[in-house]
C-alpha cells in the first residue's frame, strides 16, 4: 500500500445532465510519479485537492493501481442512530396505538 494525494478531478455529465466527479490521485512508485483515476464517482461533491488517499499498486504490473475508498462514517452513524432510535421507540408506538 502507498499513500497519494488528490491532485485533480475529472468531471462529466451523465445522461440526466448531472455533473459527476472522479478523483485523480498522484503517488510515487519506484521513484516515478504516477496518477490513477478513482473508479468511484460522486455527484454530490468535488474531490478535495490535497486529500490523502490510499493507493494499491501491483508490483508486477505498476499500471494496475487502485484507490482504496473508505466508507463515509457520517452517513453510517446517521443511519445506525436512526435505526437505534426507531427500535427503541417502536414498543411505545405500538403500545400507544393498541
Amino acid at each position: 500500500m502507498l499513500w497519494g494525494k488528490v491532485v485533480d478531478y475529472e468531471s462529466y455529465e451523465d445522461s440526466e445532465g448531472t455533473t459527476m466527479y472522479h478523483a485523480v490521485v498522484g503517488y510515487e512508485f519506484d521513484g516515478e510519479n504516477r496518477t490513477v483515476v478513482d473508479n468511484s464517482v460522486s455527484s454530490s461533491w468535488k474531490p478535495k485537492i490535497g486529500k490523502i488517499r490510499q493507493v494499491g499498486v501491483d508490483p508486477l504490473n505498476p499500471q494496475d493501481a487502485r484507490i482504496y475508498s473508505k466508507i463515509p462514517i457520517g452517513p453510517v452513524i446517521s443511519v445506525g442512530l436512526g435505526l437505534l432510535l426507531l427500535f427503541l421507540g417502536l414498543p411505545s408506538l405500538i403500545q400507544r396505538f393498541t
